[in-house]
């Protein structure tokens, strides 16, 4: 390939017929003249004169219109009808660009404007490209298109330049013209070539003619869409024929290019010659990309409004504000969607209010591809991907926009959606993820490894993850899923393993990373567990995964296996087993082993009332679904009824419950033995009672110095059963046997809303009727305004058990009622037994 010179290689003179211009290259016309000219160093340009031009160049110019891309004009019928900026958008960049076109001295004459696939960067050209015009500052344009015969290679862009510059600058014209007829096959020659035949030379000429007046004259050349050039190295060429252009005309030039940010044409611009007279020019969030979004849709929906006001009724906004903004946080600053949403809405057919309702996605689609040009834009970015990587690149892609999940922080001290996490989590070797998604820089942004990879378009995952709009480009999110789990799984048996880093801080996220993983899974429980999907890989790993070892490693970070990560790796295993043959034999021994587990610690929460009645309220809240208070409750909770004997006591030898912040999956697991009738913790009626009165009494003394106080002090000695129970309440765990001091809690207003709204309905209903309940339930009916308000289910709740009472009924009911987890729960009752 012809090497273009830099500024400080001087031509090389040669025989009169040709010039030696640079290593290789050749310039093939009659050259008489020394002319000097152009920015930098001296460069010698050799120039024909002749007296009589009155019908030199005509064929010559003939010749040229033949070999030029016509359709590649910025105001050819195929351009111009492409959208321009919609009036009042994007002033500001304009703004920048015309003054930038009408310095005679910019220390930067070329000017590159980059910004992601669909952000607008052809409509600024095409409106900038027709102003220029107006305006007489244009010498010529190309506008590349990657589907278009014509636009997409670089063969005829210098003739298309040269053809509008002798209609700009009619001066060139003759010139041109002679160029060609010396030399015919002048466009079989190289870019470079073609460039000092066809506008170099033309342009010094006229330079140095007296006549000329150079103040005058347009000055600059546009090129849009040089990523769209099918010939990826010619791209980098072709940035170099304009600067050789630029270096070697004495006329102030000007060159705007735009395209997306690939690896190579970014390369090119980083050279030392390119960087040093270019300037570049990124379509991000400084130019307020959201406010012209929002101006573009009020004002064509409002449009539409007009056109058809029979279509929406008289007192009807539409569309809302809401959606609006909806539609601008979607498009992420990108003009392509909204356009997209434009076209699909403003259709004539169809009911505008209905087509925007399918966008928003509260209607069905159907059969309608409301972003059907969005999604051929994505579909063509996609394609360019090297076949060797195209699957890899779609499963990082799913790590990275898997919806309604993130994953576990910290992986040795990297961001998680960084190149280095994935490549530590995914196990893939260093450069791997940025060799994967190297074709995708017009999507996404790659900086530092550690730094989380960024993308343009927040509406790309709704394209991968739906397979009716990717089609071969699908990404299924149970697959990824599932891939989640199996390394999070394969992470925590590898735990410690080998730390890359040394440093402290890192050393300290590292050694956080189970811990991490422990979150994610109570976090993830149900989203894993019902959407995960089968494969191989994750059945072997749930198959070899240890409980034993993933307690003891978590156990050694504070954080805890049991109740977080075991769990639901069952869940994921009891789902599993519904669709891999023989499943039950490879995970019943996981679940035996689980259940072992349980079966060593349950029995401390049956080593007094208070402990039983915390384990007992904790699983009825999950029952009746975990509030967003759930760590709040519990702890609540437990400053009501336990000790600092009982704390430790379940931190240390129970399932360490206090420690969430979130309903632990664990949970599901111990139901299961407080329903078993036939089991050794089963949970009865007269339990069940004893948990209500501990509860109601405790909530109906609002002068209580506290919880257990009050029952030792408030009670009526001639309750026999209520005493013992006092007796029962205030008998620490400990060995001594003496009571403890507690400090003085009150009855917080969480755990006193979530009693009252939850738990006592469905305790008063499981409770057999004895007259000490029923005594403390008519006193709290006497005046139940006064105390909790008028809250009419546990109201309800009371009058019926009193009525109960009265008709001397008894509960039939023996167990704590299904959870979220129903389904699984009767499968593992099922292997219990």
């Amino acid at each position: 390939m012809p090497i273009i010179p830099d500024s400080n290689d001087h031509a090389a003179a040669s025989t009169a017929g040709s010039q030696i211009i640079d290593y290789g290259d050749t310039y093939g016309g009659d050259l008489r003249q020394n002319i000097v000219g152009g920015r930098g160093n001296y460069n010698t340009i050799n120039v024909v004169n002749h007296n009589d031009r009155s019908t030199l160049g005509a064929k010559g110019f003939d010749i040229l219109s033949k070999h030029i891309s016509k359709n590649a004009l910025h105001n050819s019928g195929e351009v111009s009808e492409q959208p321009k900026c919609h009036p009042g958008t994007r002033v500001a960049i304009l703004d920048h660009l015309s003054t930038w076109a009408c310095l005679l001295t910019s220390p930067y004459p070329i000017q590159w404007l980059h910004g992601p696939a669909g952000a607008g960067k052809s409509s600024i050209l095409r409106t900038i490209a027709q102003r220029l015009f107006e305006e007489g500052l244009l010498i010529g344009s190309f506008f590349f298109f990657r589907t278009s015969p014509g636009r997409n290679t670089s063969e005829n862009v210098i003739a298309t330049i040269a053809y509008q510059l002798a209609l700009a600058i009619p001066e060139t014209r003759q010139h041109i013209g002679e160029a060609v007829e010396r030399n015919p096959i002048i466009f079989s020659l190289s870019l470079w070539d073609q460039a000092l035949a066809l506008i170099i030379s033309p342009l010094v000429s006229v330079f140095y003619d007296p006549q000329f007046h150079s103040h005058k004259y347009p000055r600059v050349i546009i090129i849009d869409g040089l990523d769209e050039c099918r010939e990826q190295d010619k791209q980098s060429y072709l940035l170099r024929v304009l600067r050789g252009i630029i270096q070697f005309v004495p006329l102030p030039l000007a060159v705007l290019v735009a395209s997306r940010p690939e690896h190579h044409i970014r390369g090119a611009f980083d050279l030392r010659t390119m960087n040093e007279c270019s300037s570049r020019l990124g379509l991000d969030d400084s130019y307020q990309p959201d406010a012209d979004i929002r101006r573009y849709l009020v004002d064509k929906f409002n449009d539409i409004c007009q056109r058809r006001p029979t279509e929406f009724p008289s007192d009807m906004e539409w569309p809302s504000p809401v959606a609006i903004e909806e539609l601008v946080a979607k498009a992420s600053g990108q003009f392509i969607y909204v356009s997209t949403v434009d076209k699909f809405v403003s259709s004539p057919r169809h009911n505008p209010i209905k087509r925007l309702n399918v966008v928003l996605g509260a209607v069905s689609a159907g059969k309608q591809k409301p972003f059907e040009q969005l999604d051929s834009l994505y579909s063509t970015i996609f394609e360019t991907i090297e076949e060797a990587y195209v699957t890899s690149a779609l499963r990082v892609l799913g790590f990275l926009l898997i919806p309604r999940l993130n994953l576990p922080k910290h992986r040795y001290g990297y961001e998680s959606h960084s190149p280095a996490y994935l490549e530590h989590f995914l196990e893939f070797e260093r450069g791997d993820v940025r060799q994967f998604l190297f074709d995708l820089e017009s999507l996404l942004t790659i900086r530092a490894n550690r730094i989380n990879i960024q993308f343009f378009h927040a509406s790309l995952s709704d394209y991968l993850f739906d397979k009716s709009r990717s089609g071969q480009f699908w990404i299924d999110s149970g697959l990824i899923y599932a891939d989640i789990v199996q390394h999070s799984i394969a992470h925590l048996l590898t735990w410690p393993g080998k730390h890359p880093l040394t440093w402290l801080a890192s050393v300290q996220r590292w050694l956080t990373f189970p811990a991490e993983v422990g979150v994610f899974f109570v976090e993830y429980n149900q989203l894993l567990s019902s959407n995960t999907g089968s494969t191989l890989e994750l059945r072997q790993a749930i198959e070899q995964c240890d409980f034993d070892k993933v307690i003891a490693t978590l156990t050694k970070t504070n954080a805890n296996g049991m109740k977080d990560i075991c769990p639901v790796i069952l869940d994921i295993a009891m789902h599993e087993s519904q669709r891999f043959e023989n499943a039950d034999k490879i995970f019943l021994p996981k679940i035996l082993r689980f259940r072992q587990i349980i079966l060593e610690r349950i029995p401390i929460y049956f080593s007094n009332i208070r402990l039983k009645s915390f384990l007992v309220c904790v699983c009825l809240a999950y029952a009746e679904g975990a509030p967003a208070v759930i760590g709040q409750f519990m702890n609540d909770l437990a400053e009501f009824l336990l000790s600092p004997t009982d704390r430790r006591v379940e931190q240390n030898k129970g399932f360490n419950l206090l420690e969430n912040t979130r309903m632990p999956p664990l949970i599901a697991y111990v139901k299961p033995f407080l329903n078993d009738t036939e089991g050794k913790y089963f949970v009865n009626e007269v339990e069940y009672t004893n948990i209500t009165l501990l509860l109601i009494q405790g909530m109906s003394r609002a002068d209580r110095p506290s919880g257990l106080e009050y029952l030792a002090s408030g009670l009526n000695p001639a309750r026999n059963y209520v005493s013992n129970l006092s007796s029962n309440l205030m008998s620490s765990s400990d060995n001594q046997g003496k009571p403890e001091n507690r400090p003085q809690s009150e009855f917080s207003p969480v755990l006193r809303s979530y009693i009252v709204n939850r738990i006592s309905p469905y305790l008063f209903s499981h409770s057999i009727v004895r007259s000490d309940l029923v005594e403390e339930t008519k006193m709290i009916l006497e005046n139940p305004r006064a105390r909790f308000g008028p809250n009419s289910e546990f109201l309800s709740s009371m009058e019926a058990y009193v009525s109960r009472a009265g008709a001397e009924s008894t509960s039939t009911s023996n167990s704590i009622s299904a959870g979220p987890l129903d389904g699984v729960i009767e499968m593992i009752k099922a292997f219990w037994r």
